[in-house]
């Protein structure tokens, strides 16, 4: 009753700006979404009012994007029609992201029906025949091995950290696990690798290691271990960044060097933090052999604290065919 009250008591304030539908959907996750409770059925959840078309499409399409990465279900109630709007929520080919335009029906309580029965209220357990369409995000299975790089320096606040558990999370679950990570049995394997950055205070010296290895490509055989690994018994190491020392390790001795290797080769990095100056030329040199062995690169950079040259020399040199970037 209490929450009924306060929105009936919103105000309605007018603005002279734009629309921009998609800005505030990227807001909402990355900010609202920070701290959630935790449990195998919690489902979030975010429905947007819309009154109109909106002026940054792209910015939807990365909205989306970003929220089946998170494992969030948005849902827009537009009172106007927008076909730019209703194409990006498409982008999310699960069905997962929904859009309702009001007055189709003379019962607007009928029109809210499929928000509440396929968002707000939805039973994958039990759908029902008007959520059809929503299913769950098959898994990859592609012939790979995956080493995941995370930024678990002390530049890397809490909740930050939290996301990229949740991050990491959910690309485990969307990748096909090998059952026998020892054989070729054309399935992937996933490793991961924390950066502590404990010992590098100062340059390397012969000997110190700044990298956890929190799991190998053969340590697990199924993603249900790896989730719970990552959710809840990886920790922050703290320290400061070490990025190129870092990816030295896992290339030589994670990925260039596995057993029963996998056809393909694929680095994540997950950087929160602007990497120290003494380490940049490791960096660039690392990042440059890594492509030019065939190992794909890709970049998740988190927060505000991470340097934009570094990510883009990072996911972008030698050849930008095999290297993305992000930043969220």
């Amino acid at each position: 009753s209490q929450l009924l009250e306060a929105v009936r008591n919103i105000a309605l304030e007018r603005t002279a700006s734009r629309r921009h539908l998609g800005a505030a959907m990227r807001f909402v996750g990355n900010n609202v979404f920070k701290r959630v409770r935790q449990g195998m059925r919690v489902r979030k959840v975010a429905v947007f009012l819309s009154n109109g078309p909106s002026q940054d499409s792209k910015d939807i399409v990365t909205a989306v994007m970003e929220y089946r990465a998170l494992n969030i279900m948005p849902a827009v109630v537009a009172l106007r029609h927008s076909i730019n709007t209703q194409k990006a929520l498409q982008a999310d080919d699960t069905g997962n992201s929904v859009f309702l335009l009001l007055g189709r029906s003379q019962n607007i309580a009928v029109d809210l029906q499929k928000i509440k029965s396929c968002v707000i209220c939805f039973d994958p357990c039990r759908p029902l025949s008007d959520c059809a369409v929503i299913r769950d995000i098959p898994a990859s299975q592609v012939d790979l091995d995956l080493a995941i790089v995370v930024d678990g320096s002390r530049e890397v606040q809490a909740d930050q950290y939290s996301g990229f558990q949740e991050l990491l999370g959910s690309v485990v679950e969307q990748v096909a696990i090998s059952p026998q990570p020892r054989r070729a049995d054309g399935q992937a394997r996933v490793a991961l690798v924390q950066q502590s950055g404990l010992l590098y205070s100062q340059p390397a010296l012969t000997g110190q290691q700044a990298v956890k290895l929190e799991f190998g490509l053969q340590t697990f055989q199924g993603k249900g271990q790896m989730k719970s690994h990552i959710l809840q018994k990886m920790t922050q190491q703290g320290g400061t960044s070490a990025l190129g020392h870092t990816l030295e390790y896992t290339l030589k001795e994670v990925l260039l060097n596995a057993n029963s290797p996998r056809k393909n080769k694929a680095l994540l990095v997950v950087v929160g933090a602007e990497n120290p100056s003494w380490d940049q030329a490791k960096l660039r040199k690392v990042a440059q052999n890594a492509k030019c062995k065939g190992v794909a690169v890709f970049v998740v950079a988190v927060g505000e604290h991470y340097n934009r040259a570094q990510v883009a020399e990072l996911a972008s040199t030698p050849w930008t065919s095999t290297s993305s970037a992000w930043a969220i």
